[in-house]
């Protein structure tokens, strides 16, 4: 579960649970920041518990993007300062014996920058500060830094660079000069110090009554009552103390013993340090001898990878010759491509112009239909509904010029209705053709026509003046099959076309 996910339980649900692991993780961070700035456990307790107490009552107030790693930091950072200016006089004396410390002849890279880590740390963006603190303090892989940061992997190391060197520089201006990769190991090794298990109970216990009670008012009470209790229970000892061997001896005493058990936490913490110290130098021997050995390694593969180079320029230049080709290639097709476009363009006007003259022959040819057919007409008005024999008889030649137009090609047209449709009322009028059904053929073209798409077209005229013009392909591919009801003697037909749709 994550951080943010806990705070939601503890301002939600007032879970202690969730604020007791809020505290396991973390505790380590704040303690350790106030001892390195405090120089005293007890101190760094008092702090510590403090800290998480502001936890307890702001943690409904935080913001949902607030790392708490850093809020935690930022916090121990301000209440060290408020510590640190109530007692100034013993923290001058605590930076001088750190500085003595530094100058020592058994000084490591730790002791170097212990005394001045929080100043640097603030001179850090807060981004940065949060990836460091994430990194090198709380020890995280790269990906819990990008998640608890909201980046991916490769952002979150990159940032961390970025901060590293950032802290080399704020350290070179001390006259602090360390390599990046002994800096970062100083750090993680140094910085987090194990709180004491007596200090977790304490804390949580005392934040949580302090936090998670009840309202504001309450919580100031109870934080309070609780340092009451504490401060009783020390003042029971000392009174209890003075009443045995009186109060100056007993407090030259408690002096004496305070002091010593500050002697007694320098030594182990000098000791811890330089155990880390050896730790650091082993880390480094052994980091010397890997790059060591990578250097072997990379020397002895350098005829391979010169092999491997020259054979790449090889393949190089032959790709430079088929670039070369290639760009030969696309512009000969870039030429084919121009002179195709101005064939077919051509091509394209040659087409419709020819298209162009098959639909003005197609139209004269309907023109001269429909003439045709209302001469038809005016002929058997004047003739008590018959036809003439023939469209070159004589006593048609009237009507055809009544009808007012001048047929471009006589001879391509055919009368092919010969008679009505019952033989017997022909023969009473000798064989001399009537109007018919207005769906009945009267004149048709004698040629087909050829479009330009090959298609074979003929027109034809009703006896009710109409014109029709009929591809092949729609009857069946044979206008003969269309005109099966024709026959070679001339007897009379009935021709009747397709209805339009």
């Amino acid at each position: 579960m994550t951080d943010r996910e806990l705070l939601d339980q503890i301002a939600r649900q007032q879970s202690e649970a969730a604020f007791t692991e809020i505290v396991r993780r973390h505790l380590g961070l704040v303690y350790s920041a106030a001892v390195r700035q405090l120089g005293s456990p007890d101190e760094a307790r008092d702090v510590a518990q403090s800290v998480f107490i502001r936890l307890a009552r702001q943690c409904a107030q935080l913001k949902s993007d607030v790392v708490l790693t850093g809020w935690l930091y930022r916090t121990t950072r301000n209440l060290c300062l408020e510590t640190n200016r109530k007692q100034r006089r013993q923290r001058e004396r605590e930076q001088a014996a750190a500085a003595n410390l530094m100058t020592s002849e058994t000084a490591n890279p730790w002791d170097q920058i212990a005394p001045v880590l929080e100043p640097a740390m603030d001179e850090l963006t807060e981004a940065e500060r949060q990836a460091v603190l994430l990194r090198f303090f709380q020890n995280k892989s790269l990906r819990e830094v990008g998640a608890a940061l909201g980046v991916g992997e490769d952002a979150a190391q990159k940032r961390v660079g970025r901060a590293l060197d950032r802290l080399r520089d704020i350290f070179g201006k001390r006259s602090i000069t360390l390599p990046a990769a002994v800096l970062a190991t100083a750090i993680s090794g140094g910085a987090i110090q194990t709180a004491p298990a007596a200090v977790l109970s304490f804390v949580t216990t005392s934040a949580l009554a302090s936090g998670m009670v009840a309202t504001t008012s309450l919580l100031t009470q109870s934080t309070s009552t609780t340092m009451n209790l504490l401060n009783l229970k020390t003042a029971a000892v000392v009174l209890a103390a003075a009443a045995v061997t009186g109060t100056s001896t007993y407090f030259v005493k408690e002096h004496q013993a305070t002091r010593l058990r500050a002697d007694y936490q320098s030594l182990k913490e000098l000791q811890t340090r330089f155990a880390t110290a050896q730790q650091q130098a082993t880390a480094t021997i052994q980091l010397r001898d890997e790059q060591i050995e990578q250097l072997r390694k990379e020397v002895a593969e350098l005829p391979r990878l010169r092999g491997e180079v020259d054979k790449l320029n090889r393949e190089l230049d032959s790709l430079n010759k088929l670039r070369a080709q290639n760009e030969q290639l696309i512009a000969e097709a870039g030429k084919l491509r121009a002179q195709l476009q101005a064939a077919t363009a051509t091509t394209v006007t040659e087409r419709q112009a020819e298209k162009m003259e098959f639909e003005k022959r197609r139209r004269e040819s309907i023109e001269d239909l429909k003439a045709l057919g209302l001469a038809l007409r005016i002929y058997a008005n004047d003739h008590n509904d018959l036809f003439p024999k023939g469209l070159d008889s004589p006593e048609f030649q009237p009507a055809l010029l009544e009808a007012g137009r001048k047929l471009s090609d006589r001879q391509n047209y055919e009368q092919v209705y010969f008679g009505r449709a019952d033989p017997i009322v022909d023969g009473v009028n000798g064989g001399i053709p009537h109007v018919q059904s207005s769906n009945t053929v009267v004149v048709r073209q004698r040629e087909p026509m050829v479009d330009p798409d090959g298609n074979r077209i003929k027109c034809y005229t009703t006896a009710d003046g109409a014109v029709q013009t009929v591809t092949e392909s729609m009857v069946g591919g044979s206008f003969e099959q269309f005109e099966r009801n024709w026959t070679v003697n001339h007897k009379p037909i009935l021709f009747v076309l397709p209805q339009p749709n």
